[in-house]
């Protein structure tokens, strides 16, 4: 055990707070005019904004039982338990049955409380006491528990005011750090602006004025694409002098900018085949079951290289299906997906097949600088290519608009040079932005770094004269006592306690010990008051049996009403 400083103490949440209060259990809508109901969701890193809260109707008895005021604590007691937040400029607003509230017996030790909720040795407590599997959920009792060290008063205002200090340092230098992947970003895209104009290698071509022009290599990639469809029809047993052959559409000019001499333009459609994959029926196992062919998303395209799959389709798949089974080198380029994920480009490095999602562009007839030059040219047009989207709620890119992106082709000596700068270029700029990751870390466990600290006496001096720590607990207990008789409990809380009343002698474990089950389900039945017995177990990550069992004790209290037939029986939360 740490040996405390002289003149702390150590102490609970409950011991510091006042009653440890469940919420109000209400429907919330922007729409509503009453009292705002504060989430779990409303609490973010940097506080809550109430111009989002939703309002709810609450009656004036119940407005005044569950009213938060500053200086309060509120704490998530199920799903994200980590989340605790000091009440500040509060509007008119309650706190919702997900939430516990406590109220400091001593107002002066709040600003120590809420730098000891941010701190790993909270986090880790109250992750510890996490009673979920399916989903985390903590009760007032658990939370009491959480034990810290207090300080002198004198010494908590010392703390708070260096913490504060360090704590403005880390958000001015956050802030700063914040705009500089935006900015490495615009750099990049300048460099890539300048590679397609020319400027990039411009002294090259003065230095190398007798190149082939890329015209000659166009014309190489059409005669070869029409040499391959007619090697595909004979290996099919059909005459190709009998099949009408189809060049892509060529480029229309119009609206291009120039290029420099020796460059020409073509589209993606006559540089490349462009395919694309299928989803092979989930449902059937001679597709999926012990797989060995790579199958990819359109999830894979957020980095420049593909070097492994996350799922893998059978033999039976691949020739039953839509798929096609791409070569190595193959360009993949995300026609939808969430998020920034529609109109990324990434380069398999493994044969694999794909989902529909993904417009695939095989490049290994080409050479390799021209493929990079054209996933170049594709993280040029990003932006771009996400407004060419087409679609309702979630626009897409289709394989027609895929095959009809123009492409500046530079003469092939010149790529060579071209990708050379591009990639020496972007390589410095990734590597700033890494660099820029790891100082970003390294602020944010300044943070901890400095509560760490402060929670063992480490970062400011003690004074010898200030009143320890063990008389300010004297004053809370003294404060605790003088407090009159505390009102009726909220309503969710006071069902589970008269609920354990019944527990007593029904529902306690074989050890004696009470069983939390019972508060596991009596907090899921706020978030929905009616539910199915399966969807408790998969709320809660209970087993069936222990569900069954504490139903049946809120069902015998009154807590719960249920209806239906033993296969479709509804549980109903009534109190």
């Amino acid at each position: 055990m740490t040996t405390l400083p002289r003149g702390w103490a150590q102490t609970t949440l409950a011991e510091l707070l006042d009653r440890l209060q469940y919420g109000y259990t209400a429907s919330a809508s922007s729409e509503t005019p009453g009292p705002r109901l504060l989430r779990i969701t409303d609490l973010q890193e940097d506080g809550v904004d109430w111009t989002k809260v939703p309002g709810c109707q609450i009656l004036g008895a119940e407005l005044e039982k569950y009213r938060l005021r500053d200086g309060d604590f509120v704490f998530a007691r199920s799903g994200s338990i980590e989340k605790a937040w000091r009440v500040k400029q509060v509007p008119t607003a309650v706190f919702a049955s997900y939430l516990i509230r406590g109220t400091p017996l001593e107002p002066a030790t709040a600003p120590w409380l809420e730098a000891f909720v941010r701190s790993t040795s909270y986090l880790l407590q109250i992750g510890a006491a996490g009673a979920g599997i399916g989903m985390q959920n903590v009760n007032a009792k658990k939370l009491g528990l959480v034990t810290l060290p207090l300080p002198p008063l004198n010494e908590q205002h010392r703390i708070v005011a260096k913490l504060n200090a360090i704590f403005e340092q880390a958000r001015a230098a956050t802030a700063r750090l914040e705009r500089l992947p935006v900015l490495l970003e615009k750099l990049k895209r300048s460099v890539l602006a300048a590679a397609f104009r020319g400027d990039l290698t411009k002294d090259w071509r003065a230095a190398h004025p007798d190149v082939e022009p890329a015209s000659a290599l166009l014309d190489r990639i059409r005669k070869d694409r029409r040499r391959r469809w007619e090697s595909d029809l004979r290996g099919k047993g059909k005459d190709p002098t009998k099949v009408r052959y189809e060049d892509p559409e060529p480029v229309n000019t119009d609206g291009l900018p120039g290029l420099p001499d020796g460059w020409g333009w073509a589209t993606i459609g006559q540089l490349c085949d462009v395919g694309t994959g299928a989803t092979p029926k989930r449902g059937e196992p001679r597709f999926w079951s012990d797989g060995n062919i790579p199958w990819v998303t359109s999830g894979a395209t957020n980095a420049e290289f593909i070097d492994r799959a996350a799922e893998f389709v059978t033999q039976c798949a691949l020739d039953e299906t839509n798929l096609t089974l791409f070569p190595s080198g193959t360009l993949l380029v995300a026609m939808y997906g969430e998020g920034q994920t529609r109109g990324r480009c990434a380069e398999l490095r493994f044969p694999a097949t794909t989902n529909q999602a993904v417009a695939a562009l095989v490049t290994s007839y080409l050479p390799d600088s021209l493929k990079d030059v054209i996933k170049f040219v594709l993280w040029d047009r990003y932006e771009a290519l996400r407004m060419a989207a087409s679609g309702g709620v979630q626009p897409n890119l289709n394989l027609s608009i895929v095959r009809n992106i123009v492409v500046p082709v530079p003469p092939l000596l010149e790529q060579a040079a071209l990708v050379d700068r591009v990639r020496e270029a972007t390589t410095e700029i990734q590597s700033l932005a890494s660099r820029v990751e790891k100082i970003a870390l390294r602020v944010r466990d300044m943070e901890q770094a400095a509560l760490t600290k402060a929670l063992r006496g480490e970062l400011v001096s003690q004074d010898p004269t200030d009143e320890p720590a063990s008389l300010l607990l004297d004053h809370i207990r003294a404060a605790r006592a003088a407090k009159p008789d505390q009102p009726r409990r909220g309503r969710d809380d006071a069902a589970v306690l008269e609920t354990s009343n019944v527990i007593a002698s029904k529902g306690r474990s074989t050890n004696g010990n009470h069983d939390d089950s019972l508060d596991l389900v009596v907090a899921t039945f706020q978030a929905d008051r009616r539910l199915t017995a399966t969807a408790i177990t998969e709320a809660t990550g209970l087993d069936a049996s222990a569900v069954k069992k504490a139903l049946k004790v809120l069902v015998d209290a009154g807590q719960v009403r249920s209806d239906g037939s033993a296969q479709g029986k509804m549980y109903e939360w009534t109190a």
